[in-house]
């Protein structure tokens, strides 16, 4: 009997192992009720001590086979733009009690259509001419700005743009607004974000029966 309970374990390990040896950062892990996202070490650091019963109840799906949803929000709805690798908790603001799921952010973008940047300087001089004083002043402006930037991608894309200076312009963008806005404290409101977040199959009505515009997205503890 001992070596039967033996071999049924070591099959529900051997099962186990192959399945996080996908390679995927995170797997979603129902247990006892509860759903985590772990990472391989955490998985391993958790089962190790399990028994049969505790093995068998333990479901473990890497995120790369869990379903991909498209969410667009505004940086007041989440903050920083959470980045390739983050575990998030989705709130529907009009229930706040409870997330109504949980997610890892498979890839996120800026929606960036133009950027435009202006400045106006006033510059006030006193000119002395033979002892008759007078005040000469003067304005400047600059003025930047880039229109259609989803047309430089399309140009980059067919070919029609050098792609490694662009990808050396523009590339990990959302990282790089996040560390200035951090670094000046200056927190531009109206910038929106196209998240794609792998969630389980019945989170995924949660998410769709929910307009965009009342989702909070909050980084979750532990996270990437």
């Amino acid at each position: 009997m001992k070596n039967r309970l033996k071999e049924v374990k070591e099959i529900l390990e051997k099962s186990l192992e192959k399945t996080i040896s996908s390679g995927d950062l995170y797997f979603y892990v129902e247990m006892s009720g509860q759903e985590y996202f772990m990472t391989k070490d955490d998985v391993l650091e958790i089962t190790d001590s399990m028994g049969i019963m505790q093995l068998k109840e333990f479901r473990v799906t890497p995120v790369s086979n869990l379903n991909k949803l498209t969410v667009v929000v505004s940086s007041r709805q989440c903050g920083k733009i959470p980045l390739s690798g983050d575990s998030i908790l989705v709130y529907n603001k009009n229930t706040p009690e409870a997330p109504i799921a949980y997610a890892v952010i498979d890839s996120s973008y800026v929606i960036l259509p133009d950027i435009g940047y202006s400045e106006e300087r006033s510059v006030s001089n006193v000119v002395n001419d033979e002892g008759s004083e007078s005040t000469v002043e003067s304005t400047s402006s600059i003025s930047y700005t880039l229109n259609n930037l989803p047309g430089v991608l399309h140009a980059t894309a067919a070919d029609k743009l050098d792609i490694g200076t662009v990808i050396d312009k523009f590339g990990s963008y959302g990282e790089r607004l996040n560390k200035i806005e951090d670094n000046t404290q200056i927190f531009d409101e109206n910038v929106n974000y196209l998240l794609i977040v792998a969630v389980p199959t019945e989170k995924v009505s949660n998410l769709v029966a929910v307009n965009s515009e009342d989702l909070f997205i909050v980084k979750a503890a532990g996270g990437n």
